[in-house]
């Protein structure tokens, strides 16, 4: 016990407060100095733009290193790397989507029977709705439809569904103008 006493005695002689001033001025600037370095490397990472790393720089430099909260708010979010990159996988996204609907365009061709217009799987080789025979390969858009009488393609049909139900309405307008 003597011992340290005598060790924490001799301390408080040695330490002045002249010393442990000159000590935290010494610890001050090494921070200070510290942060400096971490600013110019984190602002060279994370813009290209010359006179946004100068602002960024002297902002440190010259405001003392209290000011780093400036900095921390003014600094970009991501740096070039995370920003090359996130656009990178960005453009593999839009690319993966293309090829998706691709490989999907050309596993699931819709083939419809020239005849009577239904849907039919690929392999069909007669309409199992009319039993016409189906042309091999050939897709909706490269066939010519052969109309029988009465048949009517489905554009066709919804056309003439639509002019039906405006001409019975035009009649019921005039009946009631007229009574």
């Amino acid at each position: 016990m003597d011992t340290w006493n005598a060790i924490f005695n001799y301390l408080i002689d040695i330490v002045s407060f002249e010393k442990v001033i000159i000590f935290w001025i010494l610890y001050f600037f090494v921070i200070w100095i510290s942060i400096i370095v971490w600013v110019v490397r984190d602002i060279t990472i994370r813009s290209d733009n010359v006179f946004m790393q100068i602002i960024s720089i002297l902002t440190v430099l010259l405001l003392t290193p209290f000011w780093i909260f400036l900095y921390l708010l003014i600094r970009p979010s991501k740096t070039l790397f995370e920003k090359y990159y996130s656009e990178v996988e960005n453009n593999l996204d839009c690319l993966w989507d293309d090829i998706i609907v691709k490989i999907w365009e050309n596993n699931f061709k819709s083939i419809h029977c020239s005849n009577c217009w239904e849907e039919i799987k690929e392999e069909f080789k007669y309409c199992p709705y009319c039993k016409f025979k189906i042309k091999p390969q050939v897709l909706i858009e490269e066939q010519e439809p052969k109309k029988k009488k009465g048949k009517k393609s489905p554009e066709e049909s919804k056309e003439t569904k639509k002019s039906k139900k405006k001409s019975k309405k035009e009649k019921r307008n005039k009946n009631k103008k007229d009574a």
